[in-house]
């Protein structure tokens, strides 16, 4: 993997992580799982977007989990075919 993309796919999965499990500790309406946390983190870093509040997929989860769903999505989405 080009050393670039290594360091700007780290630098998206820093942001994700740390906006997504800034607030995990605050009470859910609704709860998430450690699964659809994972698939919309992928999403999130396929697409390029910043995620700013936690999203109901991850809702619930707490910080550990939030962050082992998203250290999942990054090695996901670093798996690039050929």
């Amino acid at each position: 993997m080009p050393r670039h993309h290594a360091t700007t796919m780290m630098v998206a999965g820093t942001a994700l992580a740390g906006a997504v499990a800034g607030c995990a500790a605050q009470p859910a309406l609704t709860g998430g799982s450690a699964n659809s946390c994972f698939e919309f983190a992928v999403s999130a870093i396929e697409r390029h977007v910043t995620v700013t509040a936690v999203p109901p997929a991850c809702q619930g989860l707490s910080q550990i989990e939030v962050n082992v769903a998203v250290g999942r999505a990054l090695r996901a989405a670093g798996e690039v075919p050929c």
